[in-house]
């Protein structure tokens, strides 16, 4: 079975609804159309879609079960995919995740040259993840490798240490971890970083949709006391995560913070990975 096909007791948990201030209409003509009333804004929406769009008319809340039961004409993925869009968009909220029936690789990367004590958070952390242990692949790249660093690695299976050597740039550390990696997906954290346990479970099921090639996720500060922490915290694109955007031909963000990134592999190498030029 393909680990992206999606069991149908799993579809049940995920559910979409119109937005707060969202007003869902079918004009004379058939034709489906969405107003948000502040900031207004409006979207004219192809006849094809009026099977989903139907399922608002009388309904805050649908499981997608439902709305692919509706649209049965259209396949589940297409039918996400345009779902997808309007949350992008906000007209609609998503609630629920999707499970994979069986998880794919997933390498994170760690840079260690940091303070011992930051990566030992950071390692203490990863063993409480939520993720099947043999889809789990750690890698630290760097030198550093004490007795402390040893036996916090020794609680974790798959755990390799790609040493440099030689002085290198956080891009090409990053690359050569890259290289040195099992996973499907590659998963960029920093060694200062504490991940939640649910920190995969709910980045990795995003790669069910074939035209997504990263995702990424809120990065959150441990403390916030300074103004800096604040400004840090709520003005910088380390808040980006907090909701849902999507990147494509029409529309695009900024970048995706390298400290909380998941990429296909195979993408990440047919690009070049990190450019090792920027400083």
């Amino acid at each position: 079975m393909n680990y992206w096909e999606l069991k149908e007791k799993e579809i049940q948990k995920i559910s979409f609804g119109l937005k707060k201030g969202v007003e869902c209409h079918i004009l004379p003509s058939e034709q489906p159309v969405l107003l948000l009333n502040f900031p207004l804004k409006i979207v004219y929406i192809n006849r094809f879609w009026k099977p989903v769009i139907d399922c608002f008319i009388k309904n805050k809340e649908v499981s997608f079960k439902k709305i692919c039961q509706r649209a049965r004409e259209i396949k589940p993925a297409r039918i996400e995919s345009f779902l997808n869009e309007l949350v992008s968009d906000g007209f609609i909220f998503q609630k629920g995740i999707h499970i994979p029936s069986e998880y794919p690789m997933v390498s994170v990367i760690i840079p260690t040259g940091v303070k011992e004590d930051d990566l030992l958070s950071c390692l203490g952390s990863l063993k409480k993840l939520e993720y099947p242990e043999d889809k789990l692949e750690i890698i630290l790249v760097g030198n550093l490798k004490t007795h402390k660093i040893e036996k916090k690695m020794a609680g974790l299976s798959r755990i390799n240490l790609i040493k440099s050597g030689e002085i290198l740039g956080l891009a090409a550390i990053k690359n050569l971890g890259a290289s040195g990696s099992k996973g499907e997906i590659l998963a960029f954290i920093e060694p200062h970083s504490i991940v939640h346990p649910m920190w995969l479970k709910e980045l990795v099921p995003a790669f069910t949709d074939e035209t997504i090639g990263a995702v990424g996720g809120l990065i959150d500060l441990y403390y916030e006391i300074s103004e800096l922490d604040h400004y840090i915290k709520n003005r910088t694109a380390r808040e980006m995560g907090k909701d849902y955007g999507r990147s494509s031909g029409k529309r695009s963000f900024i970048y995706l913070p390298p400290s909380n990134l998941l990429v296909r592999k195979e993408l990440f190498s047919a690009i070049g990975g990190f450019r090792e030029d920027l400083k």
